[in-house]
């Protein structure tokens, strides 16, 4: 994970190449983004992406469909970003 100053945390659940993808960089400018995807190749590219751009993620390969998973590692974003900004699914 990358250092930054942003404050508070997105979440972004089910990042795909598209919306998903463009919503995370956007988040980025202004967040910590926590990313949840089934893709984990493409996700961690995109986390490295982002970091790289000064942003700061987590990136957590899971199968969106099971909401438990989701939860499970969502609640995990505190210990490693800081404070839930918003969730966007």
């Amino acid at each position: 994970m990358a250092t930054s100053e942003k404050r508070g945390v997105a979440a972004v659940v089910g990042v795909g190449p598209g919306l998903g993808a463009a919503l995370a960089r956007r988040f980025a400018r202004d967040y910590a983004v926590a990313m949840v995807a089934r893709g984990e190749d493409k996700l961690r590219k995109l986390a490295a992406e982002i970091e790289r751009d000064g942003g700061r993620t987590l990136a957590v390969p899971a199968p969106v469909p099971r909401a438990r998973a989701i939860r499970a590692h969502v609640a995990t974003r505190p210990a490693e970003l800081g404070a839930r900004g918003g969730v966007v699914h």
